[in-house]
This record gives structure tokens, C-alpha cells and sequence, in this order.
């Protein structure tokens, strides 16, 4: 106990010392001539006090114990016993709030529910033990339900929704729970905040987890498993009684109502204290909530365990759906946009032009129904599935009718490099279909980057391979359609597979509803693989003969012979090899025989070479 005078110590304060339990029995004995109190006592007796001094009306300077981190964290007080008691002698008191939790005192936090590896003291584990609680935490998750919860405000806002588990926070700037939300508070604001978690999956709570041990800085918007309640009195009611544990020594049960009292302690505080909790009058009711479980939702979330990915709701991705739905109609501006696409592309094509094949590819709207119908086999939706097979099937005829009808109008039997080029697809090109699939079924599901697919349209190509395709049949070269329209097979199965998965990676569903169309599509998929694979092995060959060539030296009658350059080409069941060669000495028709019996010893194919001599003078 202190009374304030002219000497005795550095801060000129006389000091008696009092048993606590004596100074309770007979506070006003004690405060008739000094109303400061010294305190470097338990949990339970702080308590205690804190009653008598909002009582009493007498200002409190704490000495935390070294088991007191928290009180010292939520107060910016030294764990140093010399230093907290310099503080606490200091003549410089000022009000804070404080909260009661079903009546008893809360200094940092009150947890209920299930919030594994959240403890404001976990990062100070290693990281073997935390590695280890995380895996045990890990195990539960899969066996974990959400709560029904009911929260009310100060105001009367009445919050229904399913939650693991709810943290009300009074002031913890240092934790990393407090980091979790963008939202200042204060011990001098009036107001008490609970941050709601609720995880709709293992794979949203674990990259929750490891994005909120990594950050070091407090975030700018709520993590998508979190919710945030300010207000000056809040009641949680979950709909199974829960342990409520208060700042880690005290629990309760719920329904649990905590409510702020105004300028309740008079306290001793380092000048950083004061400085992150800057006394307001005009802060506001706060209730962020649109990340969790509506009030409809609450029995798909509180009757199942948390899967391994997010399940998802008509409410929640109404907008999504409804653009989908759209994406799978079949109407004239679709079937215009295949037909001038189509015509675009096949006289790129046929020109040899790469910028006229791009703008066909942008034109093109055929990638649209192809991720409608991922979102069709992942949710079970047969009329999205109908609808956007039958857009994609009416997509393919046009394709084709179109450019076989530009062969007829512009008869032309050129196979130029922009045709042969589509025509040996292999796994490398289901790698990028693979992709791109990816990236449009991402873009589709956020409206800033919805203008991303443009780019899409263009890694894939999906009209290019069926006007080769349509060339094909216009000019009778069956070899030419089928491999053309197995690289459009392989964009469009490609494509399916990776929105799908990736539809559910996002959240639109946690299992696989339409199972007869995913295998219908893995079937396709493992019959196209074959040839695919084949088409590969033979590149990688021709690429290894190339090489061959290019490092070999021809002695052909007495003349060297440089190959600087070959490339080859598969035309049916012939290699088409163009070189570029060097000599100093004028090559024959004999001595070209020659080398094109050396290069034939070399394959089983029959070669077609086309040759382009440099005489090195």
C-alpha cells in the first residue's frame, strides 16, 4: 500500500506493506490515508481486487508474477519485478475499461469451442512441438462438427450461424489472434470484440493456419473463415452448452454475456500502453459476418464433420451459378461468334498467319460451356451438364461445316506450318489444356480477374484444331482431321478434368456428385493418352535424329557435307525433313541420294527430304 510524501525513495512515496488478506477484510482501515495499491498477487485474488478498487475508487499499480505473461502482454508491463515496480510508484494513473464475462473479470481472452493451435503462447514452442500439436489437432479436425451459435449485440443484432469456435478478445495487440482481425481495439474504447471461426473445410482451416503463423503484420481484411463482432455488450449462445476459458485460470459456461465497463480501474501503465490504447468515445457497433454460415445453411455445416475441401451452397455462389447457367445456353450470338471464329481461324491458317489465327482464337466463345460443364459433373447439375454438352456438341458441328466450307469457297490445297503444327498433338499439349483448365475454372470464380480468360482462350485454342480439323475433311486428308481433332479432344478432356477439380479446390462442392460423366471424361481421357503418348515419343525421336544430324559430318564422293539445320515433320506414314545444309564443292543429284540414303538408315519411315544448300566459297 502507498501514501504519496516527500522522501523515502526515488519517487518520494512512503510505502506500508499489508498482507492481502488484512487489507480485504478492512479496506477502509487502509484508504484513509492513501489511495494507491501496490499488487503483485495471483489470478483469483486480482480479481478480487479489481472489485474493490472500482468499489473503493483507488488506483492500482501491478507487479506481474512471471507466470502473469498475459497480464503483463495485455498492459505492455516488463516481466522485470524492478522495472514493473518502477511503473507502478510512478504518479500517473489513468482510467481503462474493463470486461465481465457471467460476472467474473476478463483481461485478455475468454476461448470456447474447438480453435486448435490459436493460444496466444503457441509461438513459443518450438518447432518440433508445435509440428506435433499440430498433428494431433489435425486428426480431430476430421472429426469435428460446427456449433450453432447465437450472438447478440449491445444493439439488439442477432446473429444466428455455425461455428468450431469463438475468442472474445479485450485487448491483445502482441497475439496472433488479435492479428487475425484488421480491426484496432482498445481497453479504452468501450468496446469488447469476439473473432467467430468457422472452417468449411481441413484444406481452407490448414492454409488459414499457415497464412496466420506467417504473417508477422496485422492483416487488412478478415481471413474467409472468420467473422468479427464489436459492441459494447455481447451474449453467445451456442446450442450445446460449452466451457467458456477465461484468460487461461477461470472458466465459465455459456450462454456467455460480456459486457464493458466504462473507466472501471484507475491504473499505473508504461507510456507504450497509453500510446496503443488512446482513450475514444466515438467508436461504433462492428458486425462483419459475411464469411460465415447463414442462418439457412446451419444444418448442411452442424450435421456433418468438416470435410477435406469446402462444400458450398446455391446462396453462397448464386452469382457464379447464374453465370454459369448463362454460359451453357445455346443462343445466335454463340452459334455467329463459332461461324466467323471458325472462318477466321481456317483463312489464318491457310494464309500461314499466326496474328489472324490469335484473333480467331480471342473470338472464339467455345470455353465457355467447357467450364460450365466441369461446374456440371463437380455439382450433379444435369440441366447445366445437358445444356452445356449440347452447346459444345452444336459448337464442334459449326466448327467443322464452317471451315470445310471455306476449303469449298477458297480452294486451296496448301498444308501450310499453321495446319501441320495442330496436327501431332502430344502430352505436352494436355499438360497445357491441364493449365489452362485451371486458370479459366480460377478466373470464372472471382469477377476482378473474369477478363483473365481472354488469355486462357489463347494458351488452349480450341477452334484452331477443329478448323484443321475441318480443312481436313475439305481436302480429303483424313490424317490431317484426325490428328487435328485429337488435339481438340485433347483441350477439351484436358480442360474438363482440371476445372473440375479445381471448382472443388475452391469451395463449390466437397465431392464429386456427377460420377458417371467424371468417368466417362477419365475414360476419354485414358484412351486419348495412348496416341498422345505415342505422338510424344515420336517428337522426342525426331528431335534426337535431328540432333543427329545437325552434330553428324557427311562424307559424301569425296565432298563434306554440314547439316546447320533440319526439320522434320510426320505427314501419314512419311517424314518430311527440311535441311539446310553447307558445302564447298557443288553437290549433285547423286551425291543428294546418297545423303538421303544415309539419313533413311537412320529410320523406319520412308523420308521426303527438301533441301536448302549455302556453298562455302
Amino acid at each position: 500500500m502507498l501514501k504519496f510524501c516527500t522522501s523515502a525513495n526515488p519517487h518520494k512515496t512512503a510505502i506500508t506493506a499489508v498482507h492481502y488478506d488484512k487489507f480485504c477484510k478492512e479496506p477502509e482501515k487502509y484508504l484513509e490515508k492513501s489511495t494507491h495499491i501496490v499488487a503483485s498477487i495471483s489470478e483469483e485474488r486480482l480479481e478480487n481486487l479489481f472489485n474493490l478498487a472500482m468499489l473503493h475508487h483507488f488506483s492500482l499499480g501491478l507487479v506481474p508474477l512471471n507466470t502473469q505473461k498475459y497480464l503483463a502482454g495485455a498492459l505492455n508491463l516488463p516481466l522485470n519485478v524492478d522495472e514493473s515496480i518502477d511503473i507502478a510508484l510512478q504518479n500517473n494513473m489513468q482510467a481503462i475499461d474493463l470486461v465481465r464475462c457471467n460476472d467474473q473479470t476478463l483481461i485478455s481472452k475468454a476461448v470456447m469451442g474447438w480453435l486448435p493451435l490459436l493460444d496466444t503462447q503457441s509461438s513459443k514452442k518450438s518447432l518440433k512441438q508445435y509440428l506435433f500439436d499440430f498433428y494431433t489437432e489435425l486428426k480431430k479436425l476430421f472429426t469435428v462438427n460446427l456449433i450453432p451459435f447465437e450472438i447478440e449485440t449491445a444493439n439488439g443484432k442477432k446473429i444466428k450461424t455455425a461455428a468450431s469456435g469463438v475468442i472474445v478478445l479485450h485487448h491483445q495487440k502482441s497475439s496472433m489472434v488479435s492479428k487475425l482481425s484488421p480491426y484496432e481495439n482498445s481497453l479504452r474504447d468501450g468496446m469488447i470484440s469476439i473473432i467467430i471461426f468457422s472452417p468449411f473445410s481441413v484444406f481452407e482451416y490448414i492454409k488459414f493456419l499457415f497464412i496466420a503463423r506467417l504473417s508477422m503484420k496485422k492483416r487488412k481484411t478478415l481471413p474467409t473463415i472468420i467473422g468479427y463482432i464489436r459492441s459494447s455488450k455481447i451474449e453467445i449462445k451456442p446450442q450445446k452448452p460449452l466451457k467458456a476459458d477465461i484468460d487461461s485460470y477461470s472458466s465459465s459456461s455459456t450462454p456467455l454475456v460480456c459486457e464493458v465497463i466504462r473507466d472501471a480501474l484507475l491504473i499505473n501503465a508504461p507510456e507504450s500502453f497509453w500510446e496503443d490504447n488512446p482513450k475514444s468515445t466515438t467508436v461504433k457497433e462492428a458486425v462483419k459476418v459475411d464469411n460465415l454460415p447463414n442462418e439457412k445453411e446451419i444444418p448442411k455445416y452442424s450435421q456433418k464433420h468438416i470435410p477435406l475441401l469446402s462444400y458450398a451452397s446455391e446462396e453462397r455462389f448464386k452469382d457464379l451459378f447464374q453465370s454459369l447457367r448463362e454460359d451453357a445456353k445455346t443462343n445466335s450470338t454463340y452459334l455467329t461468334l463459332m461461324t466467323l471464329s471458325t472462318i477466321l481461324a481456317s483463312i489464318g491458317l491457310l494464309l500461314n498467319s499466326t496474328s489472324v489465327v490469335i484473333g480467331a482464337m480471342l473470338l472464339a466463345p467455345l470455353m465457355a460451356p467447357i467450364v460450365s460443364l466441369a461446374m456440371g459433373i463437380l455439382r450433379g447439375d444435369e440441366n447445366l451438364l445437358k445444356a452445356s454438352t449440347a452447346k459444345i456438341a452444336i459448337g464442334v458441328v459449326t466448327a467443322l461445316i464452317s471451315s470445310v466450307a471455306v476449303i469449298y469457297i477458297i480452294p486451296l490445297t496448301v498444308i501450310t506450318n499453321e495446319i501441320i503444327s495442330r496436327t501431332n498433338p502430344t502430352l505436352l499439349d494436355l499438360g497445357v489444356a491441364i493449365v489452362s483448365g485451371i486458370a479459366a475454372a480460377y478466373s470464372k470464380s472471382f469477377k476482378e480477374i473474369v477478363q483473365s480468360l481472354a488469355g486462357v482462350a489463347i494458351a488452349v485454342a480450341l477452334v484452331p484444331p477443329l478448323a484443321v480439323a475441318g480443312i481436313g475433311l475439305g481436302m480429303g486428308e483424313i490424317y490431317i482431321f484426325i490428328g487435328a481433332f485429337l488435339l481438340f479432344l485433347t483441350n477439351l478432356v484436358g480442360i474438363i478434368l482440371s476445372a473440375t477439380f479445381t471448382f472443388q479446390i475452391l469451395g463449390y462442392s466437397s465431392v464429386l456428385k456427377s460420377k458417371k460423366s467424371f468417368l466417362f471424361v477419365s475414360l476419354l481421357l485414358a484412351a486419348i493418352s495412348f496416341p498422345l503418348y505415342l505422338s510424344y515419343n515420336e517428337i522426342y525421336e525426331n528431335h534426337k535424329l535431328s540432333l543427329f544430324m545437325k552434330q553428324e559430318r557427311y562424307l559424301i564422293n569425296g565432298k563434306y557435307i554440314i547439316i546447320n539445320d533440319a526439320d522434320i515433320r510426320k505427314k501419314a506414314n512419311m517424314l518430311i525433313i527440311n535441311l539446310h545444309l553447307s558445302a564447298r564443292e557443288q553437290l549433285t543429284r547423286s551425291d543428294l541420294g546418297l545423303l538421303k540414303k544415309k539419313i533413311q538408315s537412320h529410320t523406319d519411315r520412308k523420308v521426303y527430304i527438301k533441301a536448302k544448300i549455302d556453298y562455302i566459297l
